[in-house]
């Protein structure tokens, strides 16, 4: 696997503080390269026996939520729930993959807040996948 997050944050780097997000809140854009080399790292790492050249999705979305959490990092008491994407195609190595969220929903129920985040991933060829990532703390 890559020994460093192979990301480049654009726009403004600072960081996002999670519980002051606001609902519809416009968040900056993340970008990300995925190289040929992170895509065979990835395919030794995971025991994949044929080369393949396309990004590996579970490969993608581990990347996307590193670099998510590098620009907005969680509380210690956050625990992810799941998510719910739609890959629309596969991508090929070299891709540079750009990233936005959204805070969609919260809600605080029996003293736990549970949040909804909007996740939609591209090229500059087109959406990758798009989806929602929930969130408790």
């Amino acid at each position: 696997m890559t020994t460093a997050l192979p990301h480049e944050l654009l726009g403004d780097t600072t960081r996002i503080d999670y519980d002051s997000v606001r609902v519809g809140e416009p968040l900056p854009l993340i970008s990300f390269v995925v190289t040929p080399g992170d895509v065979e790292d990835y395919r030794q790492s995971v025991g994949t026996p044929e080369p393949r050249s396309s990004i590996a999705t579970m490969h993608l979305l581990a990347i996307t939520l590193a670099a998510i959490t590098e620009r907005m990092p969680l509380p210690a008491t956050c625990v992810h729930v799941g998510q719910e994407l739609e890959w629309t195609r596969a991508v090929e190595a070299p891709a540079e993959i750009l990233v936005r969220f959204a805070l969609v929903s919260r809600r605080t129920a029996g003293g736990a807040m549970l949040s909804a985040f909007s996740l939609h991933l591209a090229t500059v060829d087109g959406e990758i996948a798009s989806g929602r990532i929930l969130l408790t703390s």
